[in-house]
């Protein structure tokens, strides 16, 4: 398969919400996804919708040994702001 990337300039969603469509069109992917392209960006949410958001995140729980890969994961170099002018 060749996947050719253009590079969009910058506030062309509808651009890139065609090429999007284009793609799901033409390979017809076998997962479930939807079968339109379309963006949820500045979609506003419900209080409620928040709320059960929130509720299913706290149910996630972190080993210790995981917190440290994580912590590790992002020290020095692979910092975000590493080398940036931010304390890291």
């Amino acid at each position: 398969m060749l996947l050719i990337l253009e590079t969009l300039e910058q506030g062309k969603k509808e651009q890139l919400l065609e090429l999007e469509q284009l793609v799901l069109d033409t390979f017809i992917p076998e997962y479930n996804i939807q079968p339109n392209a379309s963006s949820s960006a500045g979609r506003i949410l419900s209080e409620e919708h928040k709320a059960k958001i929130a509720a299913s995140r706290k149910k996630i729980l972190i080993s210790e040994e995981t917190i440290v890969k994580m912590s590790v994961s992002h020290m020095g170099e692979r910092n975000g702001r590493f080398n940036k002018g931010m304390p890291v």
